[in-house]
């Protein structure tokens, strides 16, 4: 049995709610599909994913659309039992994810090789932060490779400064953030961000 779509959600975690009777010989299996924000492809070409009842779900980023499959067993004499007055769907918003992502810096006319990366940053309990950069508009994301260095600001802050060497010289940068955090109450925060491209 396919359910109609929950539509229009902003959601990155949920919960299905379901009670139902499986005697002897018989089941019912949960499954679900999602659209995360940026998807191109519409939900009915997502795949099926298993689904457990009374389980907070991660949906990897953030859903617009979901939709609940519920596959029964039967027996020759009998079958699974399920009231739609016992079905809950349970959506959160949590906030455990964010990006930070800067425009595209055109160099057309000073072309670089070395990025020079600072900015403070706040990281309470196990949250992180991962700068990223994009030489072609963002298509295409790096990790800096390059060690960081860090310097005490005050008890909360900490200034982070990376220094990347590049291979070729290059006409576009683009500056990503990802900030994520276990507890949406200790959430990483990133302040003054400085960059500078040189050709050295």
């Amino acid at each position: 049995m396919e359910f109609e779509p929950f539509k229009n959600l902003k959601l990155d975690e949920f919960v299905l709610m379901s009670t139902y009777l499986t005697p002897d010989n018989t089941g019912c299996t949960w499954e679900y599909r999602i659209k995360l924000d940026g998807d191109g492809t519409a939900l009915s070409g997502q795949p099926w994913l298993p689904l457990s009842s009374f389980t907070l779900t991660d949906a990897q980023g953030t859903a617009s659309e979901v939709q609940l499959r519920a596959t029964f067993v039967a027996n020759e004499y009998i079958s699974p039992l399920m009231s739609l007055h016992d079905l809950q769907f349970g959506a959160f918003t949590t906030a455990l994810r964010g990006d930070y992502v800067s425009l595209t810096v055109p160099m057309d006319e000073s072309p670089f090789n070395t990025i020079t990366l600072n900015y403070p940053v706040n990281l309470p309990g196990a949250s992180t932060v991962v700068p990223q950069y994009s030489l072609d508009d963002g298509n295409t994301w790096v990790n800096f490779t390059a060690t960081p260095t860090s310097s005490s600001v005050s008890t909360e802050w900490t200034n982070i400064q990376y220094i990347e060497k590049l291979s070729t010289t290059q006409k576009s940068f683009k500056l990503h953030f990802k900030l994520e955090t276990p507890n949406p109450y200790q959430r990483p925060r990133v302040d003054q961000v400085t960059v500078a491209l040189t050709n050295e």
